[in-house]
């Protein structure tokens, strides 16, 4: 566990978290690591967990007409990867893939659903952290829209 709170406290998720809350947190996550091409997790899918991103990059990519995949966001090491488990219907709005070998944080919703019941305050720290990558993720999808626009007005 004490690896974990040092990772944790290492990441800017956790930049001006209470010790108490990195302690809870550090309890409900564990390491994983990921390989070059391979899909973290797919859209559509049960969104049953999130991560933070420790080292390497994931594209966020999302399926469009005609089998053509188009990127959203590159997420390096430090970001929040994974926002759809907050909020029901708990499924992925994206893909995420590996972009070469990436070391992540992984956390399982349900557990962290439960200590944020528990805990109002750490509640409120880690939607502030989770309204920011989701509007960090609207941010690069209306880029990608626009540069799609773009392209097809040409």
């Amino acid at each position: 566990m004490d690896s974990m709170l040092s990772l944790l406290k290492s990441h800017p998720f956790s930049t001006d978290l209470h010790p108490d809350h990195l302690t809870k947190l550090s309890r409900l996550c564990r390491p994983t690591r990921v390989y070059a091409d391979n899909y973290i997790f797919r859209e559509k899918q049960p969104a049953d967990r999130f991560y933070l991103v420790h080292s390497g990059s994931v594209m966020l990519e999302s399926e469009q007409p005609g089998a053509r995949v188009a990127p959203i966001q590159t997420l390096e090491a430090g970001k929040l990867l994974g926002c759809s488990w907050l909020f029901e219907p708990y499924l992925w709005r994206f893909d995420a893939r590996a972009l070469r070998p990436t070391e992540l944080v992984v956390f399982e919703a349900d557990a962290v659903r439960n200590l944020l019941q528990e805990d109002h305050e750490l509640g409120y720290q880690v939607l502030v952290r989770l309204v920011r990558a989701t509007s960090e993720r609207l941010d690069a999808t209306r880029f990608q829209m626009l540069g799609l626009y773009e392209r097809g007005a040409q």
